[in-house]
């Protein structure tokens, strides 16, 4: 074979793994929308067959859990990151190498993470006004396995192993949903409820808890030495990465917490419930960010795809809200059920409120992601540091449900004009 026939084999064979990731990504996105669809589901039947004053304790519980998981999910990105600068380089041999090095990492990383968050959640249950000690108990049992069945996507996406993610994901909505109508059925309370995403989370999980190195993976580790990921770099960006994630948590769900501190009972509820329709929108459209983020850190400069796959995404997230305007009475009538249709009026008031705060807020998650996938690490910075100036703001004054919203909508803006303003400075220093 002369050197032509080798370059073509070559180009052929990249061809090829190119189409079955792409093939295997067409999968996992569409299971991941059914997934969702599911899981939207979950909270809607919940909605149904909690009290409100329940709903709204089972999802401020979830929205702890997730808080105290940021870190590991900072991690994660600024992960695939790296593995995708490496991948769209073709760096094979490399990519492989820092692979088994990420993974080992994240595994290590997950276990001081586990720890440090059973550390906190119980000042965290008492400074939020949890009402009581089981929530913290169910809360403190899902957060490991929040952590680890994070792990296991990572590790299946890591990995490029698609489709095995894509069938743990859809498994994974499945079981929540049975376990769920279950544990509700003998016992209607938010413990019950959270308990099923305890369950639920084993699916992602076992593939990591369960894992046994493969003969390939101790053959690469005996032949050559793995390649650390910890840089300078690295580090730099994993700071981003944080603060941008717990920006992120700050914008899309901190008024949860902060409403379980100052609302209580049925007020909790109605507000939970409203914002759960609110933050549909972000569920639908944050799939396009993923895809986003990958494509986008894989390439040093922009692209037009990239480009155009993030203003599909603030397409796609103002088309939710117009959508949401137009079904808002059927979708509330949807979640209330019929015993708790006289608080109707209310929920539809409260959501109103909330759409407002959907589209900058969207946008916000959007210029999150587009920063780290950029590497324009002053601006990660500042978006972080602006997020957790929201959080605040919310905290010290949001102690009323009309207060709350009118403060979101506010930080939201403020922080938009102040990103906007960033990028018209840098962009006039550019300039000759």
């Amino acid at each position: 074979m002369n050197g032509a026939e080798a370059a073509t084999g070559m180009g052929n064979a990249t061809r090829e793994r190119m189409m079955a990731l792409l093939q295997a990504g067409f999968w996992l996105t569409a299971v991941n929308f059914v997934a969702s669809v599911g899981h939207f589901a979950y909270q809607l039947y919940m909605g149904r067959v909690l009290s409100l004053s329940e709903f709204g304790s089972f999802n401020t519980t979830l929205s702890l859990v997730n808080l105290l998981a940021v870190p590991l999910a900072a991690a994660s990105q600024a992960i695939t990151h790296d593995l995708a600068w490496h991948h769209a380089n073709d760096n094979q041999r490399e990519l492989r190498r820092l692979q088994f090095a990420c993974q080992k990492m994240l595994r290590h990383f997950t276990w001081v993470l586990s720890l440090i968050a059973l550390a906190l959640i119980q000042p965290l249950t008492v400074f939020f006004h949890f009402p009581r000690t089981s929530l913290m108990v169910v809360a403190l049992a899902c957060v490991p396995i929040t952590m680890w069945s994070l792990l296991g996507s990572v590790w299946c996406a890591g990995l490029s192993r698609f489709k095995l993610l894509a069938g743990l994901n859809f498994g994974t909505m499945i079981v929540r949903f049975a376990a769920g109508v279950a544990f509700v059925y003998f016992f209607p309370t938010a413990e019950a409820a959270v308990a099923a995403t305890f369950v639920a989370g084993w699916v992602l999980a076992s593939v990591v808890i369960f894992h046994r190195p493969s003969k390939e993976e101790i053959a690469a580790e005996s032949v050559e030495p793995t390649e650390s990921p910890w840089n300078r770099e690295f580090i730099i960006y994993l700071g981003a990465a944080l603060l941008v994630g717990l920006a992120n948590f700050s914008y899309c769900f901190i008024d949860q917490l902060i409403a379980q501190r100052y609302l209580h009972g049925e007020g909790l509820g109605l507000y939970v419930a409203a914002g759960l329709l609110a933050r549909a929108v972000f569920w639908g459209s944050q799939p396009l960010l993923v895809v986003y983020f990958t494509q986008r850190s894989g390439r040093e400069h922009s692209t037009r795809g990239s480009i155009s796959l993030w203003l599909i995404y603030v397409a796609v997230v103002v088309i939710g809200v117009i959508l949401l305007w137009l079904l808002r009475v059927p979708l509330c009538q949807i979640l209330l059920g019929p015993n708790k249709m006289h608080e109707l009026p209310a929920m539809l008031e409260i959501l109103k409120l909330f759409i407002r705060v959907v589209i900058p807020v969207g946008i916000l998650q959007g210029l999150g992601f587009y920063y780290l996938a950029a590497e324009r690490l002053p601006e990660s910075y500042l978006f972080g540091f602006l997020g957790l100036g929201y959080c605040a703001v919310l905290t010290l004054f949001g102690r009323s449900m009309e207060m709350m919203l009118s403060l979101m909508l506010g930080a939201a803006m403020i922080s938009l004009l102040v990103l906007l303003l960033v990028a018209v400075i840098r962009w006039g220093r550019s300039q000759p």
